[in-house]
């Protein structure tokens, strides 16, 4: 851990550097009549910066999400805030400030979204702090906690600290939350579980959590990657099915050191403690892509589909990144088929985030560089992949960001779509160019909604 900086992040900026003075070959884009509408500009005070998470509603029509530093606390940066974003009828939203992170034991750096329970609380992590005996040579002492947030009166909540991890349970929990039909927490953590990995030194783990009666839940380490075939690193939230399986991926690692995707099965209904992992999908850091830095996502007939950060066309250094689809083909085998590569031109590239699904089938997302050469290595885009009747993907660029509408979208989920169609999302940077100026580029982020 490099300060408050995740590896997506850093993966960015290396990329960034590389697209900015590149040759590109600009593609042919089908043009989008897309309207987007920065909802909140951060300053980087009280009511945080760089938003690195993604965005969660609420039944209320309300936007929750995180942003990693800002806030107050003892972190390089300030260590955080939970935020609300709420629409007041006329097109105008209002930030309030949930949760200002302190960056000792109750946590600091969120890098995630948020996650609601059946009665309204909220959950997430954080990257850093904790249990300041453990992971002491981090920017903040702490390997990083679980922690629910709950409603305690009119626009009041208070933090719990669920679970504060130890390294060898688990480190920098970068990644959300999920939940399952028995109330119980599944997450990844990008290192920590104590196997050898050359690049960071631990490898990561998926874990569960269980509540208890009282106190801190109850966790148990479901898969410690080794940095071998099995991958090292996940950096994203994991998927359930309906059958209790767990989908995921792991960045690094893998047969040719690209990451993988890879599914844990419980070995027994009666035994959750015991697991077994199925790599999918070992990246070999050519046309199928690399560094998976985001989670994936399943359609109806069990097709699972994601991004690869790098990888794909070789224009940009290590590759601009690719969409790709894993399909079942029975006998544990899986095929996966490249739906769009990305060039690092007008497309986008580096997409570090995961897509969604919209309800004609369409795939969403954002890929943080490429598009507007305003930005070192470009803004990044918005972008939709929809199927043609010949099976093939084409991508619509939905919006290209500039950097006052903001600049570097990194959230995972990329995005969050409204009842109504409407897509919302983050950007670590940009927004009102005096705010942050010590950052990698002016701004400290925007929320943003996107109308097709």
């Amino acid at each position: 851990m490099v300060g408050s900086m995740n590896l997506k992040t850093l993966l960015r900026l290396a990329l960034s550097a590389v697209i900015a003075s590149a040759t590109l070959t600009q593609p042919t884009i089908a043009k989008a009549g897309a309207q987007e509408e920065v909802l909140h500009s951060f300053t980087g005070g009280n009511d945080g910066s760089i938003p690195v998470g993604g965005l969660t509603f609420d039944s209320s029509g309300n936007l929750y999400g995180t942003a990693m530093n800002g806030g107050g606390g003892t972190c390089p940066g300030s260590c955080g805030t939970v935020f609300e974003l709420s629409p007041d009828g006329s097109g105008m939203w209002t930030e309030t400030v949930l949760y200002v992170f302190k960056g000792v034991a109750d946590g600091g750096f969120p890098n995630s979204g948020l996650v609601f329970d059946s009665s309204g609380n909220l959950y997430g992590t954080t990257s850093e702090g904790g249990d300041a005996r453990y992971c002491s040579s981090y920017a903040v002492p702490g390997c990083g906690v679980v922690f629910e947030l709950a409603r305690t009166g009119t626009r009041q909540w208070t933090e719990k600290i669920l679970y504060s991890f130890r390294e060898s349970d688990g480190a920098v929990p970068d990644a959300g939350l999920v939940f399952d039909t028995a109330g119980h927490l599944y997450g990844s953590t990008f290192l920590g579980g104590l196997a050898h990995c050359p690049i960071f030194g631990t490898c990561g783990v998926v874990f569960e959590l269980t509540p208890t009666t009282a106190g801190p839940w109850s966790e148990t380490v479901l898969h410690r990657f080794t940095g071998g075939v099995d991958g090292a690193s996940p950096n994203a939230t994991p998927v359930l099915d309906a059958a209790g399986n767990l989908y995921g991926t792991a960045e690094l690692g893998g047969r040719y050191n690209g990451g993988v995707v890879f599914e844990l099965t419980p070995v027994s209904r009666d035994s959750r403690d015991e697991w077994r992992e199925t790599v999918l999908h070992s990246f070999t850091g050519g046309k199928d892509g690399a560094s998976p830095g985001a989670g994936v996502i399943s359609d109806a007939e069990g097709n699972l589909y994601g991004t690869a950060g790098s990888g794909g066309s070789q224009v940009c250094h290590g590759g601009c990144g690719v969409v790709f689809e894993l399909s079942p083909r029975g006998n544990s085998l899986w095929e996966e088929k490249v739906l769009h590569t990305f060039t690092g031109g007008k497309d986008g590239a580096a997409p570090v985030g995961s897509p969604i699904l919209d309800p004609a089938g369409n795939l969403d997302a954002t890929a943080s560089s490429g598009g507007s050469q305003l930005c070192n290595g470009g803004c990044g885009v918005v972008f939709r992949l929809t199927r043609t009747s010949s099976g093939v993907w084409k991508e619509t660029v939905l919006h290209t960001f500039a950097g006052k509408d903001g600049a570097y979208p990194e959230s995972s989920p990329s995005l969050t779509l409204d009842r109504v169609g409407n897509v919302y999302g983050t950007t670590i940077y940009g927004g009102n160019l005096n705010d942050c100026q010590s950052y990698y580029y002016p701004g400290c982020g925007v929320v943003f909604e996107i109308t097709p």
